[in-house]
């Protein structure tokens, strides 16, 4: 489909940039706004893989007659191309009423079902898929909803997809589906080409409410204080903060493993993990307003993550913690969410994208 204004073209831009973090193998074609021979269609993002399967993702922001989605759905799918179809962010699927402050982007890690009123083009991308579940996926530039964002980090993390689950669809006007917020940079994609959470559940979740409450935001009434901007800033100000998440990762690891636990503590509680605690601790501090504006300093982060890990190798340890470690310490995902920080930085229509919300 055709470049269609500003939103259009951020959508396309932040997708490009995260699916080319996914697919990094030279191997893979990419192509943006051109068109595909033989199918006579020019897709946003076109990608052909080295097996032969082919995904095209289209913007849906402009251009949106239910019956021109349906006709290039079916001639995708004549050549064998799997097509994903995302929203801009005010074509989304609405409820009725939008979340407050209050309860902000964290309301959707309650993951409650809604009853939406669908539009045609809502339907229409529906309809295109087979069995179930089915979703819809809408853009947003800025999940806090606030006038400001507050850092670098959280702004980027404000980027992302919304994504309707759909488990009982019967092209009905009035369908109930569950909705959760995906950051981009912790977006994935499946098989077939459709995305995912590229993070495992539920352990994500429990650990996100765990260091919430841990600082003193409590899902649990599924409300967030009015406050949740200051609070958030101020709180991911505080070095203890990043103990307190570091502490529930551990925990979560630490519960799938419970026959080994034992092993873990008493070898951490020994003089034998001098070493290891001492290359944890010898990566010198940074201020926390460095972490969440520099995009820089998130690279030096994962770089050091990087040699942690190869020092580890060094080291004798519990073959069960340093499993554990090498699943904790993610120096990839942390330098992809650098370069997204600085794709944010600089990315002038992403910035228009935003101001004309």
């Amino acid at each position: 489909m055709a470049k269609e204004g500003i939103a259009h073209q951020a959508m396309v831009e932040a997708l490009g940039k995260r699916l080319r973090q996914l697919f990094p193998d030279p191997s893979m074609h990419f192509s943006e706004g051109r068109v595909i021979r033989p199918v006579g269609l020019k897709p946003d993002i076109y990608m052909r893989h080295s097996d032969g399967r082919q995904w095209v993702f289209e913007m849906v922001h402009g251009n949106r007659n239910p019956a021109h989605l349906t006709s290039n759905h079916l001639r995708y799918a004549q050549h064998g191309i799997h097509d994903t179809w995302i929203l801009w962010d005010t074509l989304r699927p609405m409820a009725g009423t939008k979340p407050s402050l209050d309860q902000g982007v964290f309301a959707d890690i309650m993951n409650r079902p809604k009853r939406y009123r669908l539009t045609g083009p809502q339907r229409a991308i529906l309809d295109m898929q087979a069995g179930t579940p089915r979703h819809l996926y809408a853009f947003t530039t800025d999940t806090l909803e606030v006038d400001e964002l507050l850092s670098g980090l959280l702004s980027t993390l404000a980027i992302g997809l919304y994504m309707f689950r759909f488990d009982d669809w019967d092209n009905t006007l009035h369908a109930v589906a569950t909705r959760e917020y995906v950051p981009l940079s912790e977006l994935g994609v499946g098989a077939n080409g459709d995305p995912v959470f590229s993070v495992p559940e539920p352990s994500e979740e429990a650990i996100m409410k765990h260091t919430l409450k841990n600082i003193g935001l409590d899902l649990e009434q599924g409300t967030i204080p009015g406050r949740l901007p200051t609070l958030l800033n101020s709180a991911f100000s505080n070095a203890d903060t990043w103990k307190t998440l570091a502490t529930g990762r551990m925990a979560m690891a630490l519960s799938s493993r419970p026959n080994e636990m034992a092993i873990i503590l008493d070898y951490l509680q020994s003089e034998r993990s001098a070493p290891l605690k001492n290359l944890l601790a010898d990566r010198g501090d940074m201020q926390p307003d460095q972490i969440f504006n520099d995009h820089n300093a998130m690279t030096q982060i994962a770089q050091n993550i990087a040699d942690i890990k190869l020092r580890m190798n060094e080291l004798e340890m519990p073959i069960a913690l340093r499993s554990i470690l090498l699943e904790l310490l993610d120096d990839a995902s942390i330098s992809h969410l650098a370069e997204l920080m600085k794709w944010q930085a600089s990315s002038e229509v992403l910035r228009k994208a935003r101001s004309s919300e």
